[in-house]
């Protein structure tokens, strides 16, 4: 069960009159996946674009990069990523934060350590496992991701030092408890 993760990948978009606009067509979606197996052409059977595991939507802007959406493969990262409600959440985003330049980061599941084939099998169980603490790092990073899906409890429960700690000066248990398991 070994993970690697590739990009960042500019989402494609387009100019607009109001700004710019995500471009989800096919010759766009299609350069899109043909740039990244390019890039990443020691992989052949599968290709990154066929491969499973979980990604990232993101917006890189000038304090970094800020993820906004976080799901997994069943199918390929091709058949995933761009899907009908996928779309509806990054152009949500894009339309609500303004400025920054749209994402995409794979983090795709090998067949072993030695990273020298990419995996087309993803055990349900696994994949629920890594995009779950994806999500529960991304709101680390982004309180306001779109994900809604098992995202309940990892909003509203608090653990100072470990998860959503209030503002102030963690007490002493925090600060064990923080040291303790790392964070």
């Amino acid at each position: 069960m070994f993970y690697e993760t590739y990009g960042e990948f500019e989402v494609p978009y387009k100019q607009t009159k109001n700004g710019y606009a995500l471009d989800f067509s096919r010759e766009a979606l299609n350069k899109f996946w043909s740039d990244i197996d390019e890039k990443h052409s020691r992989f052949s059977n599968p290709r990154l674009s066929e491969a499973r595991g979980c990604y990232i939507f993101a917006i890189r802007a000038s304090k970094g990069i800020r993820p906004w959406y976080v799901g997994q493969t069943k199918k390929s990262f091709k058949d995933e990523c761009f899907q009908h409600q996928k779309k509806n959440h990054y152009h949500d985003v894009i339309n609500n934060i303004g400025k920054g330049t749209p994402v995409m980061i794979i983090v795709a599941r090998h067949t072993s350590e030695k990273k020298t084939k990419l995996s087309k099998a993803l055990p349900l169980r696994e994949a629920d496992f890594v995009e779950q603490l994806l999500i529960s790092q991304a709101l680390s990073a982004n309180s306001k991701l779109v994900n809604t899906k098992n995202t309940a409890f990892i909003k509203k429960i608090r653990i100072p030092g470990v998860l959503n700690s209030p503002k102030g000066k963690p007490g002493p248990g925090s600060r064990l408890l923080s040291s303790v398991v790392g964070t």
